[in-house]
């Protein structure tokens, strides 16, 4: 008996060792991220909930607004030779894959990353200060680079361009004999400005509900700008219309030039349904990538505008109906994630 019981005891010190030599797979997941990014607090959701699923995550969250943070997203742009300019948030690192913004494209990408991950090995380990140990076999996921938009910005500055209002507005500057550059320049820089604003304010509806609505809204939108061909759906106010015009016949540049901010407020009766899908396009981006989509579009309305000012055009009914129909391109295109 005494001789059973000590050989089982020596079995279990042989076979203890080996199994806690057994290695334990995980799943390193790196997030930097912001206590005032909106957008932040949809990511944690998501990986809070997908632990439910992968439990051998193991989450190590950085909060870019702590110097000691900066010098790992440092560390991690060097390492994984990313192209970014300032600490963008929200921003989550999979393996060798990175992932930014909160769009449910995104989302669907990183789920993909973490299912292969489950199966396979993604593993970061931070030594020190300088370098970064990666393990991981897994593929990226086809969809995990974000396209950047910009067919997207160029086509929602033809339409919102091309609309009743603004081109009358640049006809009468024109049949006026009046310089056009201040006009123009104060129509840009508005809405330049304008598109900025809007994005702080989008922060605050996230996720694939909202995504939806915005394409419904905008949708809607071009339909009462294309019924507006033939019935006055959308009409801008006489009194408006009449205080733009007294700052054509004053002639002054700022007047010219505050005739252009006017002219891009009233515009928005017939292109707020497309600004809504450029500002949540860009809401996850970076500061200079957002300068850089928003300048597409203002630009491209610069040179319409200027192209309206200088070739009279003002075939209303044809412009209500490129505005309408491009609103709902837009929501479509919106809508299947181009």
């Amino acid at each position: 008996m005494k001789k059973s019981i000590f050989l089982l005891i020596f079995f279990l010190f042989l076979l203890i060792p080996g199994i806690m030599a057994i290695p334990v797979k995980r799943i390193d997941v790196i997030v930097f991220h912001s206590e005032t990014c909106s957008a932040c607090y949809k990511i944690d959701q998501f990986l809070h909930e997908s632990l439910k699923e992968y439990p051998i995550m193991i989450i190590q969250e950085f909060d870019i607004t702590i110097e000691d943070a900066k010098r790992i997203y440092d560390l991690f742009k060097d390492i994984y030779d990313l192209d970014i300019e300032g600490y963008p948030v929200p921003m989550v690192i999979i393996g060798k894959d990175v992932f930014s913004g909160s769009r449910e494209t995104t989302l669907k990408a990183m789920d993909e990353k973490l299912k292969m991950c489950f199966t396979g090995e993604c593993t970061i380990t931070i030594v020190g200060e300088k370098d970064i140990i990666i393990s991981d076999s897994t593929p990226s996921p086809q969809d995990i680079t974000p396209s950047h938009q910009y067919g997207f910005m160029v086509l929602a500055g033809v339409f919102c361009s091309l609309n009743p209002y603004t081109m009358g507005v640049a006809t009468r500057v024109r049949k006026e004999k009046t310089h056009g550059l201040a006009f123009i320049t104060g129509y840009g820089i508005t809405c330049l400005l304008f598109c900025l604003a809007l994005i702080n304010v989008l922060f605050f509806f996230t996720g694939v509900v909202m995504e939806k609505v915005l394409a419904v809204i905008a949708g809607g939108w071009g339909v009462l700008a294309w019924l507006s061909a033939v019935v006055p759906v959308i009409t801008i106010p006489r009194s408006y219309q009449k205080s733009m015009y007294q700052l054509i016949t004053d002639r002054s540049q700022l007047s010219l030039f505050s005739l252009g901010i006017g002219t891009f407020i009233g515009a928005l009766l017939f292109t707020t349904g497309i600004y809504l899908l450029i500002g949540y396009t860009i809401m996850d981006m970076s500061l200079l990538q957002r300068l850089a989509h928003v300048s597409v579009v203002a630009g491209v309305q610069v040179l319409l505008v200027s192209a309206g000012y200088t070739f009279k055009i003002k075939s209303s009914i044809i412009l209500y109906l490129l505005v309408g129909i491009g609103s709902i391109l837009m929501a479509v295109l919106f809508w299947m994630g181009w």
